[in-house]
């Protein structure tokens, strides 16, 4: 009785009449809980709030003040969303490359797979790994870098996926992340692998052996390259050979090209097409040439004006590209 006293007067209770939630607020607030794998007493705290009221929220009968509840919601949000997988990305295009990239997670998905893909930077590898993140909620995406390529830092960025209490041990946190996901059937994405040291790849391998879920290493062509070559590859054996799925990104196609721009700057003439086409070949792939063509769209709107070739070469000297001009 004291209980259900206490939730109702934290959710001010109201008169009972029918809410109008904030649909967009509420979709993003359920995706974000999904995708940062939060359990509902972690939301809780996170809110201020009680587990019941959460609840109440998340099944669309909060029976408290549903507009400073959604205040409390949305200042969440603010703070704790992944810029990196937004609700919605209208850049994302199903290039070949990135079907190819999707057929590997998917596999390794399914069948709980080892995987690796490997792609020169700028060709899309991360946008096909965040849409794939996005519309499959359980997968674990974490991303390396300079400062995560140790044992400790993978851990700590895996289990904090989980929400699991880091600890000071790091064979204890391994054996905690391996024990929540036995048995999940979930996939986990390590990105931009090549900066992990073996110690941190012999650890995913660790738990990918003892989970039994899919793992895919992602990244450039130094990930390959470190795996089978050098004096320290045979360091790596172990882990090459429970790889199964694999692809290496390397072709560029004209048809790709026309998606990408098609998606940002539809009806671009021949003569555009076949500028961007090039870009795209040169170091910074899709990447730069997404940037290039955004900048001549700006630069086209502002003068009101059809986009030329002109622009395009324009927009090229300013954002001072790799490559000379013709």
């Amino acid at each position: 009785m004291a209980a259900e006293t206490a939730l109702k007067q934290e959710l001010d209770v109201v008169p009972d009449v029918p809410k109008e939630y904030n649909k967009e607020l509420y979709e993003r607030f359920i995706f974000w809980r999904d995708t940062s794998g939060s359990s509902q007493n972690r939301v809780a705290t996170m809110l201020g709030r009680s587990a019941a009221a959460v609840s109440q929220y998340i099944h669309k009968k909060f029976e408290g003040d549903l507009e400073k509840f959604e205040k409390d919601v949305e200042s969440l949000l603010r703070r704790e969303e992944d810029l990196q997988i937004p609700f919605k990305d209208p850049d994302f295009v199903l290039t070949s490359a990135a079907r190819e990239i999707w057929t590997i997670l998917q596999i390794c998905d399914e069948s709980h797979d080892a995987g690796i893909v490997i792609g020169p930077a700028g060709i899309g590898k991360t946008k096909v790994l965040n849409e794939y993140k996005r519309q499959n909620r359980g997968t674990i995406l974490v991303t390396a870098d300079i400062t995560i390529k140790r044992v400790g830092a993978i851990l700590w960025l895996i289990s904090k996926k989980l929400g699991i209490v880091s600890c000071r041990s790091n064979a204890v946190l391994l054996n905690r992340i391996a024990d929540t996901l036995k048995g999940s059937r979930r996939l986990l994405i390590v990105d931009e692998t090549q900066f992990l040291t073996w110690e941190a790849f012999e650890a995913v391998r660790k738990i990918y052996d003892c989970a039994g879920i899919g793992v895919v290493y992602c990244g450039m062509q130094r990930l390959y390259s470190q795996m089978r070559g050098g004096n320290k590859a045979y360091l790596f054996d172990q882990i090459f050979s429970r790889i199964g799925p694999r692809v290496h990104v390397k072709t560029i196609r004209k048809e790709d090209v026309k998606l990408i721009v098609d998606n940002i700057y539809p009806g671009l003439d021949a003569q555009c097409l076949g500028y961007l086409f090039k870009k795209a070949t040169q170091p910074g792939k899709f990447r730069l040439m997404v940037k290039l063509l955004k900048l001549a769209d700006q630069m086209s709107r502002a003068e009101d004006i059809p986009l030329t070739v002109s622009m395009l070469k324009e927009a090229n000297k300013l954002l001072n590209f790799w490559q000379s001009e013709e």
